[in-house]
């Protein structure tokens, strides 16, 4: 019985910070688009999204096996998730220098003042 209330109670406290986490994200986009105004918005949306496509591309399940491996205490377990770790920072650096690259060849098929953006957000990448 005890596993059970405990359960529910990390499921409401996941709950409530995953509700929490959506009212800031959506007060931070009304921010953020109140601030830049239409046209800047909309160049910062579409940075923003070419550098989640590439996050989520690079991302090649590493967290989840992080996740999995962290939660066996056995020292080949540890060694996983040290290597996970290394390997999430080294892609992060790697992809993100080569996105500023392709951003500089990519931004004037898009839009022409999408340059700087795609470099600022590009230096997300490995944080990510």
């Amino acid at each position: 019985m005890k596993k059970i209330s405990q359960t529910i109670k990390d499921t409401g406290i996941v709950t409530v910070g995953s509700g929490l986490s959506a009212v800031l994200a959506t007060v931070c986009i009304f921010l953020t688009a109140r601030i830049l105004g239409p046209a800047s918005f909309g160049l910062y949306t579409t940075a923003f999204a070419l550098v989640i496509i590439v996050i989520d591309a690079v991302e090649l399940a590493i967290s989840g096996s992080i996740v999995k491996f962290a939660s066996q205490s056995t020292a080949l377990s540890q060694g996983f998730v040290k290597f996970g770790f290394y390997l999430k920072i080294i892609l992060g650096l790697v992809i993100s220098g080569l996105f500023v690259l392709i951003s500089q060849l990519l931004s004037p098929f898009l839009h022409s003042q999408l340059t700087q953006p795609l470099l600022i957000v590009s230096l997300f990448i490995p944080t990510i």
